[in-house]
């Protein structure tokens, strides 16, 4: 009988130790951001309906919302195309304000993601974003859609710290024809 009762007790808190695990993996599966709940958000707010305090507290909440994605939910082309949108809509200001919220995360994401791709994946990416840089460079940017540029030597500073304390040797190595061509740029604006 005293064992029953042993056996009946450690039963019972076996329950409800697996039954409070199954409700924090719950909690937590509903809780993980995802590229299509941040896209849901900013469909269901659009940000050019907001003003004042509101504004304020929705771009608190994209950018938080946008830190906890992964990687690859940043990089899913309907959430780029549609967190664009929504960037353009911001104004100045606003930009630089997210883009410093998210900025360090975002780097963090992409060089740990640099370091596990291939040789052959890292040099695709370097040639695509020299492109892109090659292309931004010769269209430009009206001066109301810039960002001051203390802001961006800063971020260019701080991402290049990231980098280069973060990135493997042969990330830093297949990164380097992109990195010269930033340096070219810089010395051509100082």
């Amino acid at each position: 009988m005293k064992k029953q009762r042993i056996w009946m007790a450690a039963g019972v808190a076996a329950c409800v130790v697996w039954g409070a695990v199954a409700a924090v993996m719950w909690a937590a599966g509903s809780a993980k951001m995802t590229a299509d709940k941040v896209v849901a958000m900013v469909d269901q707010t659009p940000l050019h309906t907001l003003s004042g305090d509101a504004r304020a507290d929705y771009l608190d909440r994209l950018a938080a919302s946008v830190n906890r994605l992964s990687f690859e939910d940043r990089r899913d082309p309907a959430f780029e195309a549609r967190l664009r949108q929504e960037f353009e809509a911001m104004s100045p200001a606003e930009r630089q304000r997210y883009l410093e919220e998210t900025f360090d995360v975002a780097i963090r994401q992409f060089v740990a993601a640099f370091n596990q791709m291939s040789r052959s994946e890292r040099q695709s990416l370097v040639e695509k974003a020299q492109a892109d840089l090659t292309k931004a460079q010769t269209e430009g940017l009206a001066a109301e859609e810039r960002i001051d540029d203390a802001s961006v030597e800063k971020m260019i500073e701080d991402g290049l710290k990231v980098y280069l304390s973060d990135a493997s040797a042969e990330a830093k190595l297949d990164a380097q024809p992109l990195l010269e061509q930033m340096q070219r740029i810089q010395q051509r604006i100082d």
